[in-house]
C-alpha cells in the first residue's frame, strides 16, 4: 500500500514538472499570461480595464470627483449629466443640464471644484445661461450663469487650485468683449474680466498647478508666409498672470492650415505646457506640441503622417504619465517627459479624465465609458504593441 502511494506521488511529481517545462517558453516569451487565460493582457501595460459603463451618445464630458468615488458624464446634444460610482456601475444621480450643453466644441464641458463641493458645466449652445453650477451631492442647482455676450457660448472651464475662482472662455472675439472671465465661486459676480486682441477666438484653457497663470488657446489669422507661402489660420497660445490680470506672452502653437487648439495640459511641475490642436485640413504634421510654459520655446513634439484631431491631452498629477486620445484612432500612454511610449489603446475617446490621486484614467466614447487602473511608480518599457 505504502509503495503504491509513493508512486501515486512521484507520478504527480512528474506531472508538475513537466508542466512547469511546458510553461518556461511561454514565461521566457513574455505569454504567461495568455497561456493561463489572460488573454489580451501584456505584463508591461501601465493600464488595466477595471470598469465598464453603458451610456448614451458620445461622451465628450468626464470629471472625477476629487475623492475618486464617483465620475460625472455628459454626451453631445444631450442635456443632462450622469453622477457613477463607477466601481460599482451604479448611477448615483441624474442632473437635468442645459439643453445643447454637450456641444462637440465644448473642449471642457465638466469640472469639479477641488473640495468636491460644486460640479460646473460649460454650454456651447447660444442660450440664455451657458454655465450651470450644482451641488453634485443633493443635485440642487447652486448657480446659473448667463451668457455676457448674447450671442455666443462657453467654451471651457476651469476652477482655481483654491476654490475661490471659476474661470470661463467665450467664443467672443475683442471686438465684442472680454474673452476670458473670472467669477467668484461665492457671490458668481464677475470679478475680472481680458480681452484676448493677439487672439481671433479663444475655446480653451487650463490653470497652472500654482493658480498664478492660465494658458489660453485659440486661432489668429495670418498673412501667407515661408516658400511655398502659407496663410490661413494659426494656432496660438496666451499665457494669462492671474494676479494682474494680463496677457504676459503669447507665441504660436501650431502653424497653418492647423484651425485652432482643441486641448492644452500643465505639467504637475508648471514647467511644461503641452498643446493638441483641433486640424482644418489632412496630411502629416504635428499632433501633441510640448512647450516651456515660461519662454514658449518647443520642447519636443509628436509627429503624424495624417492629419490629427485631439480629443484628450492629459498629465496624471503625480507627473508619471502624460495621456493622449485620438491620435490615428488611438489612446496613448507616455512617460511624463514624453519620452517613451508605454502604451498604445486601439479606439477613439472623444474625452479623457484622470483621478486626483493617478491611479485611475476614464475613457468616454460612443455609448459607452471605460475606467482604467495605473500602475504607479513602475519602471519604463517602451512598446510595440497594441491593445484591442
Amino acid at each position: 500500500m505504502k509503495e503504491k502511494e509513493r508512486s501515486i506521488k512521484l507520478h504527480g511529481i512528474r506531472i508538475l514538472v513537466a508542466v512547469a517545462l511546458c510553461a518556461l517558453p511561454l514565461i521566457a516569451q513574455g505569454s504567461l499570461f495568455s497561456w493561463l487565460g489572460f488573454k489580451g493582457k501584456n505584463p508591461k501595460d501601465v493600464a488595466t480595464k477595471v470598469a465598464s459603463l453603458r451610456e448614451h451618445g458620445n461622451i465628450i464630458g468626464l470629471a472625477f470627483s476629487p475623492d475618486g468615488h464617483t465620475l460625472a458624464t455628459t454626451a453631445y446634444q444631450n442635456p443632462r449629466i450622469h453622477i457613477w460610482d463607477w466601481r460599482t456601475g451604479r448611477i448615483v444621480r441624474t442632473l437635468k443640464g442645459l439643453r445643447g450643453s454637450g456641444n462637440e466644441y465644448v473642449t471642457e464641458p465638466l469640472r469639479f471644484s477641488p473640495d468636491g463641493r460644486l460640479l460646473a458645466l460649460c454650454a456651447g449652445a447660444l442660450g440664455h445661461v451657458v454655465i450651470q453650477v450644482w451641488n453634485p451631492e443633493t443635485g440642487a442647482v447652486v448657480h446659473d450663469l448667463t451668457n455676457p455676450h448674447g450671442n455666443t457660448g462657453c467654451q471651457s472651464i476651469a476652477f482655481s487650485p483654491d476654490g475661490r475662482r471659476l474661470f470661463a472662455v467665450f467664443e467672443s472675439t475683442v471686438n465684442i468683449g472680454n474673452s476670458i472671465i473670472a467669477y467668484s465661486t461665492r457671490t458668481w459676480q464677475p470679478v475680472w474680466g481680458l480681452p484676448t486682441p493677439s487672439l481671433l477666438l479663444v475655446n480653451t484653457l487650463a490653470v497652472s498647478p500654482d493658480g498664478k497663470f492660465l494658458a489660453v488657446g485659440g486661432q489668429k489669422l495670418v498673412s501667407p508666409r515661408g516658400n511655398p507661402p502659407r496663410g490661413g489660420f494659426e494656432a496660438r497660445i496666451a499665457i494669462v498672470d492671474v494676479a494682474r490680470h494680463a496677457i504676459v506672452r503669447t507665441f504660436t502653437a501650431f502653424p497653418p492650415p492647423f484651425l485652432t487648439l482643441n486641448q492644452l495640459a500643465w505639467s504637475p511641475d508648471g514647467v511644461h505646457l503641452a498643446a493638441g490642436p483641433w486640424v482644418a485640413n489632412p496630411g502629416p504634421g504635428d499632433a501633441v506640441r510640448i512647450f516651456d510654459a515660461r519662454t514658449g520655446a518647443l520642447v519636443t513634439r509628436e509627429t503624424t503622417p495624417n492629419e490629427t484631431h485631439i480629443f484628450g491631452l492629459r498629465y496624471t498629477p503625480n507627473g508619471q504619465y502624460l495621456i493622449e486620445s485620438a491620435i490615428g484612432g488611438q489612446i496613448r500612454i507616455w512617460d511624463g517627459k514624453h519620452q517613451h511610449l508605454l502604451q498604445s489603446i486601439d479606439g477613439v475617446a472623444e474625452s479623457l479624465a484622470v483621478s486626483a490621486d493617478s491611479r485611475y484614467l476614464a475613457m468616454g466614447g460612443t455609448d459607452k465609458v471605460l475606467v482604467w487602473k495605473l500602475k504607479q511608480a513602475q519602471p519604463i518599457h517602451p512598446i510595440d504593441h497594441k491593445e484591442e
